[in-house]
């Protein structure tokens, strides 16, 4: 993994001490027919051979495919792989609503379409990723965790998109992150007063993980992803007595029968009608992970794939504590929101409130790991 060889944490020296990376890249767009970028400020647009172009702020640029190896952008025609780059730090352009620090680079696709990643600072990217990922009005303490969480699930995942050209995607597939401009002061100061700061085991990075709410107590990677997915000391799961408020503390979702039978006909052919349906196993944690569904016979069904096909936010978590059946449907009953593995946001939020700082948080949540900073020297 690119990150375990750009990395070392302080007193656990990994494998080729590089410097390590301090920028990231993020998919924003892919596969557009179209884009409108606005610079806010003095902009740059650098050809892969070195031709630069002047780039004005305040005006828009609209970015179409021409090619697989060239774009147009505005009035020009540019090889594909050209970055826009800024004129100082602080330069952000408009993108579609959003608003990006950082070089951007844009991209042709083969299929005629444009795409566009986000090249900035690793430190300039979590601001904007704890503006979507944690509220930025909860306690300090809180949000510092959550920074140094997400600053180790970045580097861990370096370079795990980049058969499709960048490092991470802009949504759920990684960390939600929406550009720049959304950062309340206490975000600004939860990323800055932890810079650099990471979370390791053994010797190693730790594959950190963080969710909404998880019902009483956290699971493992494994249970949630496959046993092929490693689960280290630190992400075996804990029983959280902190995670007991909130809006996701316990819920009730509806199904119609249609909805359930479309859900479970992907994964069990020639059903025309289902008798019932029933938690099967589940994990340590209270997880399901599996549902029997009666329907002229019986079947075992995943519940992972059941809770995507009816929907992540409307069955909140698969921490379900009861199914009811309904006239014409199926309310389910449950506790927690996400996939329960690692830091439990609303969880941590309850510890800052407590007085308990951001490193006792990440040791309850991941206990047995280090604290630790990224090797190198800061830019």
């Amino acid at each position: 993994m690119r990150a375990a060889a750009l990395l070392a944490l302080l007193g656990l020296p990994l494998r080729a001490a590089a410097a390590p990376a301090r920028t990231v890249q993020i998919g924003i767009v892919q596969g557009s027919r179209s884009l409108t970028l606005v610079p806010q400020a003095a902009y740059v647009l650098v050809e892969p051979s070195g031709v630069r172009w002047e780039v004005a702020p305040g005006q828009e640029y609209r970015v179409l495919p021409v090619s697989a190896a060239r774009v147009r952008f505005g009035a020009w025609r540019v090889a594909a792989d050209s970055r826009l780059e800024p004129g100082s730090p602080s330069a952000t352009v408009k993108v579609d609503g959003g608003r990006y620090a950082g070089s951007l680079i844009v991209r042709a696709n083969v299929d005629g379409t444009v795409s566009l990643v986000d090249e900035l600072p690793v430190e300039d990217y979590l601001k904007g990723v704890l503006a979507e990922e944690m509220e930025p009005d909860w306690p300090l303490e809180s949000l510092k965790a959550q920074a140094v969480v997400a600053r180790t699930y970045t580097y861990y995942n370096l370079d795990r998109f980049r058969s499709d050209g960048f490092d991470l995607g802009p949504d759920t597939r990684s960390q939600v992150y929406k550009g720049v401009g959304r950062e309340s002061a206490a975000i600004l100061k939860a990323v800055a007063s932890t810079k650099d700061e990471v979370l390791g085991f053994d010797g190693k990075l730790l594959s950190a993980y963080y969710h909404s709410s998880c019902g009483g107590h956290t699971t493992s990677p494994s249970s949630v992803w496959g046993k092929w997915v490693e689960s280290p000391r630190p992400l075996k799961g804990v029983k959280d007595r902190y995670c007991h408020a909130g809006p996701h503390a316990k819920w009730t979702a509806y199904f119609a029968d249609a909805d359930i039978m479309a859900a479970v006909t992907d994964q069990v052919l020639g059903v025309v009608s289902i008798d019932s349906l029933s938690v099967g196993k589940r994990d340590p944690a209270g997880f399901v992970e599996d549902f029997r569904v009666y329907a002229g016979g019986r079947s075992k069904i995943s519940a992972k794939e059941f809770r995507r096909r009816l929907g992540a936010k409307e069955l909140k978590s698969l921490k379900i504590l009861r199914i009811v059946r309904r006239s014409r449907g199926v309310e389910f009953v449950g506790s927690g929101m996400g996939h329960g593995v690692g830091l439990c946001q609303w969880g941590a939020r309850i510890q800052a409130e407590k007085g308990r700082g951001y490193e006792e948080i990440l040791s309850y949540y991941f206990p047995g790991s280090v604290l630790s900073v990224v090797s190198g020297k800061s830019p």
